[in-house]
C-alpha cells in the first residue's frame, strides 16, 4: 500500500526530506501520521486537502498528528492556500508521486 511505498522511499533516501500531500477522502491522514512518528527527520511538511464529502475535522487531525509540530502540517481546501515555500522543489530533483 501507500505507506509501504513511502517507507521504502524513506529508507532508500535517508538524507532526503519529503513533503507529503494527500486528502481527507481515504486514509492519507492516518498513513502520514504514522510515517511522521517513524520518520520525523524526513518529513518536511504534511498537506491534507479537505474534500467536501469527507472532511477531516481539526480535533481528529490534532489527535492523529499530536506528535508532529503544528508548523509541519496543514489542512487546505484549495491549492492556493498552500504557502509557496511549502512546495518549493528544485527542478533538478526527481518527483515521485504515490
Amino acid at each position: 500500500g501507500k505507506g509501504a511505498v513511502i517507507r521504502s522511499l524513506f529508507r532508500s533516501f535517508p538524507n532526503r526530506r519529503f513533503v507529503l500531500v494527500g486528502d481527507s477522502g481515504e486514509r492519507d491522514p492516518e498513513i502520514y501520521a504514522t510515517l511522521a512518528r517513524k520518520f520525523p527527520q524526513q518529513i518536511e511538511r504534511i498537506l491534507i486537502r479537505q474534500l467536501p464529502f469527507r472532511k477531516l475535522d481539526g480535533e481528529r487531525m490534532l489527535r492523529l498528528l499530536r506528535r508532529v509540530p503544528t508548523d509541519r502540517w496543514q489542512l487546505f481546501h484549495d491549492p492556493s492556500e498552500i504557502p509557496s515555500d511549502s512546495v518549493a522543489i528544485d527542478s533538478a530533483v526527481p518527483r515521485v508521486l504515490v
